[in-house]
């Protein structure tokens, strides 16, 4: 098929300090598009963007991210990924929705109460579920619903 598109997402964990308890770590979220065309050179059209951010909100900017791909992808302009990060930076933590060329998205910063999960235990968790319980956070870090 001529028109194929292969979407693919990664999540990663960055530690700028060699002193686990002081580290600054920096979630990063990349997104990838790849839109088969034959008047590419390659036969392809490619574009990736990464997010980097102080908290692993990835179910949140990962459609975010997608909308603005698409639209780089139709109309690969550098101002496009100028005004998603002065929005996004104009909006984080400040607004329930982010607008962008008049599509809207939920932008609610999950939050879990002290008490929300009384004998929950994370040791139980990985007994359980093994390698399995890396599938299960990050299902949990884009916001599926299991």
């Amino acid at each position: 098929n001529s028109n194929s598109i292969i979407n693919n997402a990664t999540i990663n964990a960055l530690s700028f300090s060699s002193d686990e308890r002081s580290a600054n770590i920096i979630y990063g979220l990349s997104l990838f598009k790849n839109v088969r065309s034959k008047n590419a050179k390659r036969g392809a059209i490619q574009k990736s963007i990464v997010f980097f951010m102080k908290q692993p909100y990835f179910g949140l900017i990962e459609p975010i991210g997608r909308f603005v791909l698409d639209k780089f992808i139709d109309n690969p302009d550098v101002s496009l990924l100028k005004t998603t990060f002065q929005t996004l930076k104009k909006n984080w933590m400040t607004s329930d929705t982010l607008s962008l060329w008049n599509e809207s998205f939920q932008f609610v910063i999950p939050s879990i109460k002290e008490d929300e999960f009384p004998g929950a235990s994370l040791a139980d968790l990985v007994n359980r579920f093994g390698v399995d319980t890396m599938y299960i956070w990050h299902s949990l870090l884009l916001g599926y619903e299991l």
